[in-house]
């Protein structure tokens, strides 16, 4: 060291970034008495880029007041790396009571930690944004993407505040542009954040790796996943975030199949290794295509690669689901022990998982604890708690959702409205579905299908109608809801004016369930001739649901010509099932045919088929 000149020294201690040989230099420097303040602030900066906090602030506290605009910056990055938030905002303040100016390199620090703390300090980045004019720095190009950065980090509502600091730059680098971009995406303006990559492009400013992934995140948000795969196509290096970005949101699409296709071709090419997060989603596209020999392959991966904390605390919540769809109820227990304690999504997926497992006692005695340890109750944890409630736990429920949060969400609302018509309180649900200030088309599907399952069928059809007048556009299930009401209240011709209406008028494709409604609804009012007509102008083969609908209807009314042609349609389609022969048979018997029922009750015996037990004859025609 002694060889070496100080200013050659410092620069050699300042490359190596190792505390070790920092602590000798300041050793050094105070033996041979040189810690002058410029060195002194020097050491500051070589302690702050160590992250040594302590020594940081000891050095900071012995320099003259004021310190130089290059101590208080060091300082300062220092706090806001370490999350420090409050001392970091607490630090500018004394800096502004100081006598120095704040320099473009004071801000982007202070406005990272002021865009963490925005929720409770909702006026600071404003502020600093201000405080940026009057120092005449909100032009340097470091400032103007803390800048863009912090608002979009504030929520949707800033990122018009962004694109005009954005907009107003006098130049702009790759980051600029990629901040600006994931804000469009984070707010779901996806058409804007596809316009920005292409006005880089135009002004030869390349799109790097960032781009081209939050590029990948918006699409796959957007539901527009087939663009996304184009986009990961074209590069020609993925990172894991490329990757990931792509299958997880596959998942979210429910496209589960490709997502594990696309993930088996990441794994063929070798090149990328995946990660927890990476094997969270396949996990999770695993379950929902129980593949669950490929849930354990990857969990065993997972155990082989990734540090055991790293990896549960990931992936830990989307291996409780497939366990517990197994059943493993001690290896989902044992699952939860190595996740995240202090997480709250590792509590609701043992509540989801126990929910699974049929298990209610578990679901509320973790909702319990969840409450104990001070847990923040979210609409996830609600959402998953309701639909395994009693009338009497809902109620309670319901009660504390009013006492923490007041007004219920609208999931929230969804969910209870659901579980009130499940305990046959009709009116509950109704008073919940009246007090929602947003209703989508979710909340009136559930209020109609709460209606269907009370056989309140005027109800249910004078909600469609309204639900049309508030502009809120119904859809398939919408239909399918209203449907089963009219059937269950025989109201034959609304309902098959209703299904012209949407069919028609609203443009829905009738799904297979619906035709069978249909078919059900005519041939429960005898009207079999306009049954069989829906039939016949299918655009696909019916299944065994509108055959089933026909037999079934056909026996309530002892109709033996129509029965004959649904019953030889449903030997085609599902020869093995008992319950199509049985109610065959039994047709021919109450019409006093004896000798065709025992040719029927032959072929059950001829194809050896067994009646399930526990079951009967009706519900096997109806299934």
């Amino acid at each position: 060291m002694r060889q070496l000149s100080l200013p050659l020294l410092i620069a050699a201690v300042s490359a190596t970034s190792s505390h070790r040989q920092i602590t000798q230099l300041h050793q050094h420097l105070i033996s041979h008495g040189l810690l002058s303040p410029f060195h002194t602030t020097k050491l500051l900066h070589l302690y702050a880029t160590s992250h040594d906090l302590h020594s940081s602030r000891h050095l900071f506290s012995s320099l003259p007041f004021p310190p130089s605009v290059y101590a208080w910056t060091s300082l300062l990055s220092l706090l806001s790396h370490l999350s420090l938030h409050h001392d970091c905002l607490s630090t500018y303040s004394l800096l502004r009571s100081s006598s120095v100016p704040p320099d473009k390199f004071v801000f982007p620090p202070v406005l990272r930690s002021a865009a963490s703390l925005s929720r409770l300090f909702p006026l600071i980045i404003p502020s600093l944004h201000a405080n940026s004019i009057k120092f005449g720095t909100d032009a340097a190009v470091p400032v103007a993407n803390a800048l863009v950065s912090a608002y979009v980090r504030c929520g949707n509502g800033n990122v018009n505040t962004a694109r005009k600091v954005f907009d107003f730059m006098p130049e702009r680098d790759l980051l600029s542009w990629n901040s600006m971009i994931s804000g469009c995406i984070s707010a779901g303006l996806i058409e804007p954040a596809v316009d920005l990559v292409a006005t880089m492009r135009c002004i030869g400013c390349e799109p790097d790796i960032v781009t081209w992934n939050a590029l990948i995140s918006g699409y796959c948000q957007a539901g527009r996943c087939k663009e996304a795969l184009a986009v990961l196509d074209q590069l020609l290096s993925r990172n894991i975030m490329s990757w990931t970005a792509v299958i997880s949101g596959l998942g979210r699409c429910s496209d589960h199949e490709l997502a594990l296709q696309l993930f088996r071709q990441m794994m063929l090419e070798n090149k990328v290794r995946p990660d927890s997060d990476l094997l969270s989603s396949v996990i999770s596209s695993c379950r929902y295509l129980s593949a669950f020999h490929n849930g354990r392959e990857a969990h065993a991966y997972g155990v082989k690669t990734i540090h055991s904390k790293e990896f549960y605390y990931s992936a830990g919540p989307a291996l409780v689901t497939i366990y517990a769809a197994c059943g493993k109820i001690s290896v989902v227990e044992s699952l939860f022990r190595l996740m995240d304690l202090t997480d709250a999504v590792a509590w609701n997926a043992m509540i989801k998982a126990y929910v699974q497992l049929d298990l209610h006692e578990s679901v509320f005695h973790y909702f319990r604890e969840m409450q104990l340890k001070g847990f923040y109750i979210d609409d996830t944890t609600i959402v998953t708690v309701l639909p395994v409630c009693d009338l009497n736990k809902g109620k309670q429920i319901h009660g504390f959702v009013l006492t923490h949060y007041g007004r219920p969400s609208g999931i929230v609302s969804n969910a209870l409205v659901s579980m009130y018509s499940r305990t046959g309180c009709i009116e509950a649900a109704h008073n919940v579905f009246s007090n929602m200030q947003m209703k989508d088309t979710i909340s009136w599907n559930t209020m109609i299908s709460a209606y269907a399952s009370q056989g309140l069928g005027h109800e249910a059809l004078g909600l469609v109608r309204l639900m049309s007048s508030t502009g809120c556009k119904p859809d398939s299930l919408t239909l399918t809801s209203a449907l089963m009401a009219c059937t269950h209240c025989g109201l034959f011709n609304e309902g098959l004016e209703l299904f012209e209406q949407f069919v028609s008028d609203k443009h829905v494709t009738p799904t297979m369930e619906q035709y069978a409604c249909v078919v059900d609804l005519l041939s429960r009012a005898g009207r079999f001739h306009d049954a069989l007509k829906v039939i016949n102008k299918m655009p696909v083969r019916p299944n065994a649901s509108v055959w089933g609908a026909l037999l079934a209807s056909c026996r309530l009314h002892n109709n033996v010509e129509f029965a004959r042609i649904a019953f030889e349609q449903l030997v085609l389609i599902e020869p093995s099932n008992p319950g199509n022969y049985i109610t065959m048979s039994n047709i021919y018997t109450n019409e006093g045919r004896l000798k065709e029922a025992a040719l029927v009750r032959k072929m059950i015996e001829k194809k050896d088929l067994v009646k399930p037990s526990g079951c009967s004859e009706a519900l096997i025609a109806i299934r």
